[in-house]
């Protein structure tokens, strides 16, 4: 074992980066470095395109048309429901109208009350569980798995990972006499390599401790200190010094990288077991611009030097991808750790932690704030839910031989999350599934100086998350190519999920407010289904419901942010006034149109694209806001959890600058609650200078 004790780490010699340790794996006195830049692959790699570097004939012809699949299944059914099924199929017409706005209703019911039920109660025992005593001592009891899963225990002695008809996509039992037994004869075989240390069994303690992190944080042009607010969630790992690597992945455009990373170098590296940086360059014209190809580079060098330089083993390393404003939980990577040692197919999936749009979400304009719960809560309830089949989202973690096994992301590609799982799964045959973190993680949602800004910057990310529609033609293609040893019917679902999820994403609206309208108008004796109520009384009757789900919606709000987020780091999710969180709940009126712009049409706007041009150029990211240079004069009280209030500047987590001169004052935001000062650039040094060596 390479020893990550800190008395080693005592023992180390600064050089120009940071720090030397020595490596005792080899049992001699080379030394290897811990920080600096990171420029060469693994031999074993090389660049993975979707669709091929180059594609001609038939290729080119079978791709183009699972480019236009998303567009002709939306066109199809939206003319259907508001033109030709009026007229040509009445009765039919008016069962799917109601049908298909009833399945919306059930999905919004169902992922409510999964969050409310079974999500936040599994995030408020994995918030208060000390993983760190429940991965070396095995006579715990795990929160996992009696208190939220109902698998009994017996002699004190944990079953292993949670049973798979939690996860979302294997559905299986797990209460039977030979299933457990079968787990507990399988609790002590290695889950990764015997070259550890020649071991035939391992206990779940030698099992988590010997897991390594390595933390993918891709960034072009973030503001410094977004990324040291990153790097401090990072730092408070309980495990950081000793078993988190952070490696920052920077693109050659953006000229100002190095500078940044390498003052984080020198204020974070004393902190972590290592801290690294990439500079991603495009190698071949059919990369796309995104965090797919950086992660896809950086991931390629991390690689040589974990095996080659600190000869780790793939099995040991898990890797998190995640973005430049991702707050983790203090105990993300011991909870990851413990999940890992005790699943029984470690490499065979993808961890997705429980991501949401809390931090900052009194910051932003009231349709992207709405927008921002519903998606946060709706995740929760994907992970809870049996019955759905969640993908990964923006922070994921894999280890780093699932990584190896299908070698890497690839770079022609623009949602790396969710096309990697399409990847990962083809690869493995379809044995390949998704385990939930219930850690609640967290992402700023998409603020800016102004509302039409922060509205644009929503809708630009909106048609970016659409554009994993065009990964229908990828699951063709590789069904197809693997139609011999794949299960089919998995296969099969697969497709059919996707299809529903991103035609639904793009013509549920229009269903649920044009359908009956303009049925009933091309044709009058639709007035008369069903039952003589008529179709549009029809539509919306079956459209109340939704109105019950969003009590589901506003309690798991309020309890996410009363008691689970209330005390971490830059989460100013309750700082607001408590009457204006009370009476601001009729934003939940707002919803339609929040639906409409950042889903329908943003949805429409993607399929049209990739069908006439499918290669999303100009990859734009969403931009940060710099909060350094801001001061917000809203909420100089804080609401605590217990109801009471604390005087206290609104952003009680970051230094705010004050002593900037020739500042103008502005509104950046739609409700008005808070304005902001922008100061020069030379306040904004000056803030960097205060900070320096000892983050935001």
């Amino acid at each position: 074992m390479m020893p990550r004790s800190e008395a080693e780490e005592s023992n180390a010699q600064n050089n120009k980066h940071g720090v030397n340790r020595n490596n005792n794996n080899n049992n001699n006195n080379n030394a290897i470095r811990t920080t600096g830049f990171l420029n060469t692959p693994h031999e074993g790699t090389k660049l993975e395109f979707a669709r091929g570097e180059q594609q001609r004939g038939r290729d080119v012809l079978l791709a183009r048309l699972g480019f236009a699949t998303p567009l002709f299944f939306t066109a199809t059914l939206l003319s259907f429901v508001l033109y030709w099924g009026a007229l040509l199929f009445p009765p039919f017409a008016v069962f799917f109208i109601c049908a298909f706005i009833s399945y919306g209703w059930f999905k919004g019911i169902l992922y409510s009350f999964s969050a409310l039920f079974i999500g936040v109660p599994r995030a408020h025992l994995y918030k208060t569980a000390d993983w760190k005593q429940l991965g070396n001592d095995s006579r715990k009891k795990s929160p996992l798995l009696e208190r939220t899963l109902g698998v009994s225990e017996e002699d004190g002695k944990p079953l292993g990972m949670a049973h798979p008809s939690s996860l979302g996509s294997v559905k299986e039992d797990y209460d039977t006499s030979a299933t457990v037994s079968k787990q507990r004869r399988n609790m002590d075989i290695p889950t990764w390599t015997s070259k550890l240390d020649n071991k035939e069994k391992r206990t779940l303690a030698e099992k988590f401790n010997d897991l390594r992190h390595v933390v993918i944080v891709p960034t072009y042009r973030e503001p410094l200190n977004v990324l040291r607010k990153t790097l401090n969630t990072l730092v408070a790992q309980t495990c950081a010094k000793g078993k988190v690597i952070v490696v920052i992945a920077t693109e050659k455009n953006d000229k100002e990288a190095i500078e940044k990373v390498e003052a984080l170098i020198e204020e974070y590296s004393k902190n972590l077991l290592g801290l690294f940086y990439t500079v991603h360059e495009k190698i071949s014209p059919a990369e796309t611009d995104g965090k797919s190809s950086n992660v896809a580079w950086c991931a390629r060098c991390v690689q040589h030097t974990i095996l080659e330089k600190w000869n780790y083993v793939p099995e040991q390393i898990l890797v998190t991808v995640c973005d430049a404003d991702t707050y983790f939980d203090e105990q993300f990577c011991e909870c990851l750790s413990y999940t890992h040692a005790q699943n029984m197919e470690p490499y065979n999936c993808t961890y997705q932690s429980a991501e949401n749009e809390f931090p900052n979400i009194w910051m932003v304009p009231t349709l992207v704030r709405v927008k921002a719960v519903v998606d946060s809560i709706n995740m929760l309830g994907m992970l809870s839910s049996k019955y759905a089949v969640p993908y990964p989202y923006v922070c994921y973690s894999q280890s780093l031989r699932t990584i190896m096994d299908v070698n890497g992301w690839d770079v022609d590609v623009v949602p790396d999350d969710f096309h990697h799982f399409m990847k990962c799964f083809f690869k493995k045959d379809g044995h390949f599934r998704l385990v939930p973190i219930f850690m609640l993680t967290g992402n700023n949602a998409q603020e800016h100086t102004n509302w039409f800004s922060a509205m644009r910057s929503r809708y630009r990310r909106a048609k970016r998350d659409a554009w994993g529609a065009i990964d229908l033609s990828y699951i063709l293609s590789q069904w197809y190519q693997k139609r011999n040893v794949l299960d089919k019917h998995g296969a099969f679902m697969l497709f059919v999920d996707v299809i529903e999820h991103h035609v639904s994403w793009s013509s549920y609206f229009l269903t649920v407010m044009l359908g009956g309208m303009m049925s009933a108008w091309l044709n009058p004796e639709l007035e008369t289904y069903p039952f003589g109520i008529g179709i549009r009384a029809m539509a919306l009757i079956a459209f109340g419901p939704i109105l019950f789900a969003t009590w589901a919606y506003i309690v798991c709000d309020f309890y996410v942010r009363m008691f689970l987020v209330q005390d971490r780091k830059y989460f100013e999710a309750n700082s607001a006034p408590l009457w204006w969180q009370i009476t601001s709940q009729v934003q939940w009126l707002l919803m339609p149109l929040a639906d409409f712009i950042f889903a329908a049409v943003a949805a429409l706007d993607a399929q049209l694209h990739m069908a006439l041009w499918p290669k999303m150029s100009g990859y734009r990211v969403s931009k940060t806001v710099d909060r350094s240079n801001l001061e917000y004069k809203i909420a100089q009280r804080h609401i605590m959890p217990n109801g009471t209030w604390r005087n206290e500047p609104f952003l009680n987590n970051a230094n705010i600058n004050t002593n900037g001169g020739g500042s103008a004052m502005k509104s950046s935001s739609s409700n008005g609650l808070y304005h902001a000062i922008e100061s020069d650039g030379s306040d904004a040094r000056s803030e960097r200078g205060r900070n320096h060596g000892r983050g935001l």
